[in-house]
C-alpha cells in the first residue's frame, strides 16, 4: 500500500508503550518457554459479511532471549535512513512517549507521501462470514489488525492492534493498550472491532442571474455564458481516534465547463449570492484539484471532470465530532447545452435540455486505502430557454421578409445582446445563442423569422430595427417575460404559461402583437410574433380602426353625392 494511515502514531502510540514496559517482564515470565509452533486463535467480532481483517505484525520476538525484539524492515529501515540511527533498539529504548510518537508520526508521514516505505505483507488474513466475525490464527508478536470493507458495505473501521505474549508457557493477548489479558473463551480470544457508516453528499445550485438567484435549489436555470454556482454538502460522521479518511469529490460536467481557481471549502453554507466573505473558510482543505481534460465536445455534448482531493485533517481540525464541510465552486454554461438533449433520464417531468452536473463523494480509511467506496451520484441541471419569433404581412398569414431586430436587457435599449449563428447538427434547426465575450461572428441585428437559444430566465426588451419597404415599424419596444415554473420548489425547465409572454411597452402597439404564449409541446419555447401594416393606420377587429374606417367611409360617401347633386343641378 502507497498510503497508509496519516495518523498511525496516535492509534499505536499507547501499545508501543505498553510493549516497552513488558519486555523485562517477558523475560522473567518466559525466560524457559518457546513460541514454536504456539499461535492463538484471536476472533474479531463486529465485522460486516464480506469484508476482511488483516493482520500485519509490526514487532517479532526472538528466542529464547525475549529481551530482545525485532521490527519489521520497512519500520527499521525508516529509522536508519530517515533518523540515521545504527541501532534501532537502543534508539527506541532512549525515547519518551513524545519521541515515540513523534517517530511513528514520520514513519506514517513517509509511507502517504509515496517513499519507499509501507507496512509489511500481512501475516494473517480473513473474510468474515455470516455470523460478523472474522478469525486470526497469530503467533507471538505486536499486530496491528485493519479491516477492508468490500464494495457493498460502506464502513468505516478504526484501526485495532493486538499483542501476542508470552505467559509461562502459554500465549496470551492484550488489545490495544490495555493492561488487562483478554479472557479465553472456548479456546479464542475476541476482540470488537469499530466502525461507522461512511459519509453522505447532498448538492445544490443557483444561477448568478434570472430567477432564484438568492435561493440553492435542487436545479438552476441559465442562459449560455452565464455562471452557475454549486455546491457539495460533505457529512462526515464522527469516528473514533485513529480515524482518517481520504476523501475525494468527483464531479462530471456535461455542458457546463469549470471556472478555474473558484472551488473553495466552507464551514457553514456559502452564500448563494457568490459573496462569501461572511463565510469560514477552510484553508488548505481542498490539496489537489485535477481536472481530467480540458472541456472537450464529443457528439454536440460537452463533458469534463473534476476531481477535488480534502484534507481530512484540516476539515476535522483537531476532533473527531461529526461535521458537515461545503465544497463550492462554479461553471459557466456551454453553447452545446442548447445543441444537445441530455442523455441522462428526466425525472419529475423536467425537461431535457441544457446541462447536468453527476457529483460524488469517493472515500476510504487512510489505513486501508485500496478499500475505496463511492456514494450515490447526486444530480443537477441547468436548463435555459428558447425563443421562436416570427413577422407576418398585417392580417395575412404570410412572412414578412426583409425585418430586422435587436434584443436587449433594458428598456432603454442600450444594453443589447450579441449572438452567433448556429446549426443543430441534430435536426438541421438554424438557430441563435448569445455569443461568449469577444467571439467572432456575433451580431446584434437578427432577421426574421429567427429562433433563439439559451436564453435565462429573465425580463428582455425586442426592438423592430429595420422595417421593409412600404411598411410601418412599431412606435416602441416590446417586453419580453421567461418566468420559470417551479413545481414543489423544483425547478423543471419549464416556462411558467401564464406569466411568460410579450407585451408592447407603447399602448398604441399592443395590437401588432400577432401571438405570444407557452406551447405544452414546448414548455422551455415561447413563441411570439408581430405584424406589420403597409398604411399608417392599423386597422383591428373592434379596435378603432375600424370606426375611423367607418367614419372616413360615410364622410367620402356624403361627399360624393354631394358632387353628384350639384353636377346634376348644373346639367338641368
Amino acid at each position: 500500500m502507497k498510503k497508509t494511515f496519516k495518523r498511525l502514531g496516535a492509534v499505536l502510540l499507547a501499545a508501543f508503550m505498553l510493549l516497552s514496559t513488558t519486555i523485562c517482564a517477558l523475560a522473567v515470565e518466559g525466560a524457559d518457554a518457546s513460541t514454536t509452533g504456539k499461535t492463538i486463535t484471536l476472533n474479531v467480532s463486529n465485522i460486516a459479511d464480506g469484508d476482511t481483517v488483516y493482520a500485519y505484525k509490526l514487532v517479532s520476538y526472538n528466542e529464547p532471549d525475549f529481551n530482545s525484539y525485532t521490527f519489521n524492515d520497512s519500520f527499521k529501515s525508516y529509522i536508519t535512513t530517515e533518523k540515521k540511527q545504527s541501532d534501532v533498539q537502543a534508539y527506541l529504548a532512549g525515547l519518551d512517549a513524545a519521541g515515540v510518537n513523534e517517530l511513528l508520526e514520520g514513519y506514517a508521514t513517509a509511507c502517504k507521501t509515496g517513499k519507499t516505505y509501507q507496512l509489511p505483507t500481512p501475516s494473517a488474513k480473513t473474510t468474515a462470514t455470516s455470523s460478523n466475525a472474522a478469525s486470526l490464527q497469530l503467533d507471538a508478536g505486536y499486530y496491528l489488525l485493519l479491516t477492508e470493507t468490500t464494495s457493498k458495505n460502506s464502513y468505516i473501521y478504526t484501526p485495532l492492534s493486538a499483542f501476542v505474549k508470552m505467559d509461562g508457557d502459554d500465549l496470551v493477548v492484550y488489545a490495544g493498550a490495555s493492561n488487562t489479558a483478554l479472557t479465553q473463551q472456548q479456546g479464542a480470544y475476541t476482540v470488537s472491532a469499530k466502525s461507522a457508516t461512511g459519509p453522505k453528499i447532498d448538492k445544490k445550485t443557483n444561477a448568478t442571474k434570472g430567477d432564484g438567484q438568492a435561493t440553492w435549489k435542487e436545479n438552476a436555470v441559465a442562459g449560455v455564458g452565464d455562471i452557475v454556482r454549486f455546491y457539495v454538502q460533505v457529512d462526515i460522521p464522527k469516528y473514533t481516534d485513529g480515524t482518517t479518511l481520504n476523501l475525494t469529490v468527483n464531479d462530471t460536467l456535461t455542458n457546463l465547463e469549470y471556472k478555474p481557481n473558484s472551488a473553495k471549502v466552507y464551514r457553514n453554507v456559502p452564500n448563494p449570492k457568490g459573496d462569501n466573505t461572511s463565510q469560514t473558510e477552510i484553508t488548505g482543505a481542498i490539496t489537489n484539484t485535477d481536472i481530467a481534460g480540458d472541456y472537450t465536445v464529443d457528439n454536440s455534448t460537452g463533458t469534463q471532470k473534476l476531481k477535488f482531493e480534502l484534507d481530512y485533517a484540516a476539515i476535522m481540525n483537531g476532533t473527531t465530532d461529526a461535521k458537515s464541510v461545503y465544497v463550492y465552486y462554479e461553471a459557466i454554461v456551454k453553447p452545446e447545452s442548447v445543441k444537445t438533449i441530455v442523455k441522462q433520464p428526466a425525472a419529475k417531468n423536467e425537461s431535457q435540455h441544457g446541462g447536468t452536473n453527476v457529483a460524488s463523494l469517493t472515500y476510504s480509511n487512510a489505513s486501508t486505502p485500496d478499500s475505496m467506496h463511492e456514494t450515490d451520484k447526486v444530480t443537477t441541471k441547468v436548463f435555459n430557454y428558447y425563443l421562436k419569433f416570427s413577422k407576418k404581412k398585417g392580417e395575412k398569414d404570410e412572412g414578412l421578409q426583409g425585418a430586422k431586430f435587436s434584443l436587449y436587457l433594458n428598456q432603454a435599449g442600450t444594453d443589447v445582446i450579441k449572438f452567433v449563428q448556429e446549426t443543430d447538427t441534430a435536426d438541421g434547426t438554424v438557430y441563435y445563442r448569445p455569443a461568449a465575450k469577444g467571439e467572432s461572428g456575433a451580431v446584434t441585428e437578427i432577421e426574421a423569422d429567427f429562433r433563439i437559444r439559451g436564453l435565462d430566465s429573465n425580463t428582455y426588451y425586442i426592438k423592430e430595427t429595420k422595417t421593409p419597404a412600404g411598411y410601418y415599424a412599431p412606435s416602441g419596444l416590446f417586453e419580453i417575460k421567461l418566468i420559470s415554473k417551479l413545481e414543489n420548489d423544483h425547478y423543471t425547465g419549464k416556462l411558467d404559461a401564464e406569466t411568460s409572454k410579450m407585451t408592447a411597452l407603447n399602448e398604441k402597439d399592443k395590437n401588432l402583437i400577432l401571438n405570444s404564449g407557452v406551447d405544452p409541446s414546448t414548455p422551455h419555447e415561447i413563441a411570439a410574433g408581430l405584424k406589420n401594416f403597409s398604411t399608417p393606420d392599423l386597422p383591428t377587429t373592434g379596435g378603432i380602426g375600424t370606426v375611423l374606417l367607418s367614419i372616413g367611409g360615410v364622410v367620402l360617401m356624403a361627399a360624393g353625392a354631394y358632387l353628384l347633386f350639384f353636377r346634376k343641378k348644373k346639367e338641368n
